[in-house]
């Protein structure tokens, strides 16, 4: 009785190490450098371009749906309730969408301003599908797209609503996991480039980058094996400067990547390079308690839009600048409140 005892207490000591393991990472600090890099491509910047075009061979957004694939997928093994799981998601992407939406929605306006007639259904149509599963709309006769960056989220949204379905039976969570692999690969491969309004629609779902998602829920799920060798992983640095400097141009081996088209190879470099630096840098600043990075991300291309159409110039100084300011107040003033609610967090965040 007593050796079951010492062994049933060891196994909770080995499995509350592996969580401690688990929740000590820099995925929060990768998420920033990921919207910083999205709103540095987007700025169009000359000095961008001349002297930090680098940064596109390290895309935001493919990094955005790894991380968000392995985090999602453990978020919802932690809690298997689906309404708190839904919920959870709400709170996190909606407040902050929200405030985005208004802002927008004040462009909109101004942009109708010298329009002879003032199309009110435009407007509240666009209201409605930021605010629901159509991010990607804009104002059919509005030339300037109002954020374009919320295609993402549309995307996003549909993993979110499809994550319980893997966890329906447990012995086929991987095996399912694989199938949806697969099938995104060959969707992506075989017919993301056909040009039509069915494909242009099934592109803004999981269908097309599924497969990024999916690589992130290997990693969760395969985490203790990979966790193990993971100083391995810092070797993929040298594939990706490898796939770089050998300039395909194939689904397998493509190494400069045109926005988020990139391929598989060098896109499982960039996962296992990410992953390595979450569990292995071990530097106390990385270890952020704040995520500005979803207001950085959400926020930019309205500034863009803004210094354009209300003073007709873009500067990388204030986008970069007014962004910050936006995203702190956001992050400091709306989400973390909102975060308060949420159920069964993977990090605790402080509140003061």
């Amino acid at each position: 009785m007593l050796l079951i005892i010492k062994k049933y207490a060891k196994l909770n000591k080995m499995n509350s190490n592996n969580k401690t393991v688990f929740f000590k990472n820099n995925f929060e600090f990768l998420r920033l450098v990921c919207a910083i890099q999205v709103m540095l491509f987007h700025s169009n910047s000359e000095f961008i371009n001349n002297y930090f075009s680098f940064i596109n061979y390290f895309p935001g957004v493919p990094i955005f749906f790894f991380i968000s694939g392995y985090l999602i997928f453990a978020s919802y093994d932690k809690n298997q309730i689906i309404k708190s799981f839904y919920l959870n998601r709400i709170l996190r992407l909606y407040p902050a969408l929200i405030l985005a939406t208004i802002i927008g929605l004040i462009l909109i306006v101004k942009i109708y301003s010298d329009y002879e007639e003032f199309n009110y259904f435009e407007l509240i149509k666009w209201c409605f599908y930021q605010l629901s599963l159509g991010q990607y709309y804009n104002p059919f006769n509005i030339k300037q797209i109002i954020n374009w960056v919320t295609w993402t989220l549309t995307v996003e949204i549909l993993f979110y609503l499809i994550v319980p379905i893997f966890f329906i039976n447990r012995v086929w969570i991987k095996t399912s996991v694989y199938i949806f692999l697969i099938l995104s690969l060959v969707y992506w491969i075989l017919f993301s480039k056909i040009n039509n309004n069915l494909i242009y629609y099934m592109n803004l779902t999981p269908l097309k980058y599924g497969w990024m998602f999916m690589v992130g829920s290997i990693f969760y799920l395969n985490f203790n094996i990979i966790y193990k060798f993971r100083k391995y992983l810092f070797f993929s640095i040298f594939l990706i400067f490898f796939l770089i400097f050998n300039n395909q141009n194939n689904f397998l081996l493509k190494g400069t990547p045109s926005g988020n088209d990139l391929g598989f190879l060098y896109f499982l470099s960039l996962a296992s390079f990410c992953f390595w630096f979450a569990y292995s840098v071990d530097i106390k600043f990385l270890r952020i308690n704040f995520d500005f990075s979803y207001g950085i991300y959400l926020y930019h291309t309205l500034v863009i839009n803004y210094l354009w159409i209300f003073f007709n110039k873009s500067n990388l100084f204030l986008i970069v600048f007014i962004t910050s300011i936006l995203s702190i107040l956001s992050w400091h003033l709306i989400e973390k409140r909102f975060l308060r609610l949420k159920t069964k967090n993977l990090k605790k965040i402080k509140y003061k």
